[in-house]
């Protein structure tokens, strides 16, 4: 069983280091090559796949994209048959914009593959939380997040936080995707 989950946010909030981060940190035998495609902010994408366990004599794996905040045409099909998104959030206080629309952004790209923003499974990233000037968590929160939606403080570059947040959208995702398939 495969689940597909998207990391998205605006251009250097840390979408790449949380799968750098990830790759880092597992084992060899459980991940693929890390696949760093948008380099240096521009359009693209990043892939990570994580085998995550056994359940029920099926292999549980996690394909783990990180887009641009264009979204490139080219980047469209990466929508399809999307189990979860992960926003992550910049924290420098002038990013608070782009923050909301790189948001808007990924609402509409979901909007016209069918999804409905409020029951897609989501976990806000509040990255770079180390920042001595960050935007306060309580208005992040009240800019970017749904109602009972999962939030988690992180330092993507250190690996703070990103298990936390892989482990916060695989627990919303993996009920779905084993009742559906």
């Amino acid at each position: 069983m495969t689940c597909k989950i998207v990391y998205c946010g605006p251009a250097l909030s840390g979408k790449t280091a949380n799968l750098q981060a990830l790759h880092h940190h597992t084992a060899a035998h459980q991940r693929s090559a890390l696949l760093v495609a948008g380099e240096h902010g521009g359009p693209g994408f990043d892939f990570l796949q994580l085998e995550v366990g056994v359940a029920r004599g099926l292999t549980l794996s996690l394909q783990l994209y990180a887009l641009s905040e264009r979204y490139p045409t080219f980047l469209q099909p990466v929508f399809r048959q999307l189990d979860g998104l992960v926003f992550v959030a910049d924290s420098h206080p002038e990013r608070a914009a782009a923050n909301r629309e790189a948001l808007a952004s990924a609402i509409t790209q979901l909007q016209k593959h069918g999804y409905r923003w409020e029951h897609l499974p989501c976990v806000l990233q509040l990255n770079q939380r180390d920042l001595p000037n960050a935007i306060a968590s309580e208005v992040l929160i009240a800019d970017l997040a749904r109602p009972g939606q999962p939030v988690v403080p992180a330092v993507a570059t250190q690996g703070i936080g990103v298990f936390e947040t892989l482990r916060e959208i695989a627990r919303l995702v993996l009920p779905q995707a084993a009742h559906s398939g």
